[in-house]
């Protein structure tokens, strides 16, 4: 397979293209894991809470009572209690705070979403 070239012009294209690439044994490094369905990379804590189908990056935590399907997590993100995240994005560094529901959304690097904020194809 091409591993080198994929054009995405769509959110779910652009999660599949990166799942199909970090999923794969060659580019995972030794310190990451694949449980039930995800990518967890190291020093990465997750609290209570469901994380299905995604993968996630270095250094993040995602605290209690949070659902996470089917998202793409880059490092050092900070997720709150009580959020919905699907089929998200998530860039460096960002934070979702307290019971807040995302769906179809990509959140640039930096970016702290207000506590209890509601976003649909943003």
């Amino acid at each position: 397979e091409n591993w080198l070239c994929w054009r995405s012009n769509s959110l779910v294209n652009y999660y599949e293209a990166n799942k199909l690439f970090l999923t794969s044994p060659r580019h995972l490094p030794p310190t990451c894991g694949i449980k039930n369905g995800n990518v967890i990379m190291k020093d990465t804590q997750v609290e209570s809470g469901q994380v299905s189908n995604s993968i996630i990056g270095c250094g993040c935590n995602i605290m209690q009572g949070t659902g996470i399907l089917s998202c793409i997590v880059h490092k050092n993100v900070t997720i709150g209690q009580g959020c919905n995240l699907s089929k998200c994005i998530l860039g460096e560094g960002c934070v979702i705070e307290d019971n807040c529901n995302l769906q179809n959304c990509v959140v640039d690097g930096g970016v702290t979403v207000n506590a209890n904020s509601t976003f649909v194809h943003e």
